[in-house]
């Protein structure tokens, strides 16, 4: 029998984002436990950012001499442009530096990032649009971007993206799912003892390997990623596709849900979302469009603080309300070799819902609380469900050749993540407000 146990105080009810219903489960134990347990910090009331902070503004400066230029009329602006880009400038203004080239998808399987932006990724959307003049930005605004281009470092410079929708005049162009879901999938690829790649080149799908089976995190966007992509993927790697007995699916899009009915229906695998995001796609889903398989009917409903088991394997559900009211932002251990790491995989990134400032004042908690979380955790891994934000392919690719594992970044690089979207949604809810 699956166990349901008090939730506590693991959330706190006073909070806009605590949905107070209690999961329904079924009984059926052979595919893993489900508990409840209260080990987690509850979400703030209060923003407490804690991280990195900035010194001032002055990091924008460069900027503003650009803008000028471009103001001017001067015949030499786009040249100016180029020039400052070498410059000191927040990675806001300028491509982030990638190893891809743009191709068309019919010329390389190794599509890379640009490629996903001249589409029009939906989660990556932010690159691709021209940035206002600087001046048209608050000083307030300007030091969050600074504090989370401080935070990035050379590393973590995919997730600056979030803060281009602080520009006022931000306008995100047209997505073409189509084409990115037709995107050449990179090949399966181990990232740890018991953690494998088995996505596509847009969208991710990670499958954890246990003594009683496998959890799958997320299901990609129809039935023929899941057969093409992820089911062969499995087998290329050896593993067997029938023993995928639990599925987690980060949140309610679908991109993550799509091919979940596809297994299912073949293998029997249980479907575990967040009673929220059920919720929505019940009865008001987000981003439903033809080409995503169907939502899938109602299954395992968790909260935040609930454990999935599956033979030795444990996997804390942590709830990280913003890019859908129920994302899930696992927390679990891998191992290599003889060591052992705990990963976080980010399960919703882009603020891609509009303006919405409580949904987003709810990114910003769930940053916050997030990063006291992996903090006391010790979370040393952070992995995300779009392989533009973590690199997780080149990684692979790393991976792949020997050598220490790049997956493993230690638990301050993790907070600086957890800092950077943190300081982004801040300086968007900032710009908003001015």
């Amino acid at each position: 029998m699956l166990s349901h146990f008090p939730l506590g105080t693991v959330a706190d009810r006073n909070c806009s984002c605590w949905l107070g219903a209690e999961p329904a489960y079924s009984n059926d134990r052979s595919q893993g436990d489900f508990h409840r347990t209260s080990n987690l910090p509850p979400r703030p009331r209060s923003q407490d950012f804690g991280g990195l902070s900035a010194g001032g503004s002055r990091e924008a400066l460069p900027l503003l001499r650009v803008a000028r230029i471009i103001a001017s009329g001067h015949r030499d602006a786009a040249r100016s442009v180029t020039i400052c880009e070498e410059e000191r400038m927040p990675p806001f203004q300028r491509a982030t530096p990638t190893s891809f080239r743009a191709e068309e998808v019919s010329s390389s399987p190794l599509t890379g990032r640009r490629e996903l932006l001249r589409i029009g990724c939906a989660c990556c959307l932010a690159l691709v649009a021209p940035r206002a003049l600087a001046d048209a930005m608050t000083p307030e605004v300007e030091r969050h971007l600074a504090a989370a281009e401080q935070a990035a470092g050379t590393d973590l410079k995919a997730l600056l993206v979030l803060g281009k929708a602080a520009d006022p005049n931000f306008q995100a162009p047209p997505q073409d799912v189509e084409k990115l879901i037709a995107l050449p999938a990179p090949p399966p690829g181990k990232a740890f003892d018991n953690l494998y790649f088995v996505g596509g080149k847009w969208v991710s799908s990670w499958a954890l390997t246990t003594s009683d089976g496998i959890i799958l995190f997320d299901a990609m966007n129809n039935d023929n990623d899941a057969e093409q992509t992820i089911e062969r993927g499995l087998r290329t790697i050896g593993l067997d596709p029938s023993k995928v007995k639990t599925i987690i699916v980060t949140h309610g899009h679908g991109d993550h849900y799509g091919g979940a009915n596809y297994f299912a229906r073949k293998y029997g695998s249980r479907i575990v979302l967040s009673e929220a995001d059920w919720t929505m796609m019940e009865t008001k889903p987000e981003f439903d469009r033809p080409v995503y398989g169907r939502p899938p009917k109602r299954d395992v409903a968790v909260a935040d603080g609930d454990k999935i088991t599956l033979g030795d394997a444990a996997v804390d559900i942590l709830i990280t309300p913003g890019h859908t009211m129920g994302t899930i932002s696992p927390i679990f251990d891998v191992r290599s070799g003889s060591q052992s790491h705990r990963v976080l995989l980010w399960g919703g990134t882009a603020f891609n819902f509009g303006r919405q400032p409580e949904r987003l004042q709810a990114y910003v908690d769930a940053t916050a609380r997030a990063r006291e979380v992996a903090k006391q955790r010790g979370v040393d891994v952070f992995i995300s469900n779009h392989s533009f934000y973590d690199g997780s392919i080149e990684k692979l690719a790393t991976a792949a050749s020997g050598g220490s594992n790049p997956f493993v970044q230690g638990a301050p690089t993790v907070e600086r993540a957890l800092t950077v979207m943190n300081e982004c949604a801040q300086a968007v809810l900032t710009s908003w407000k001015a």
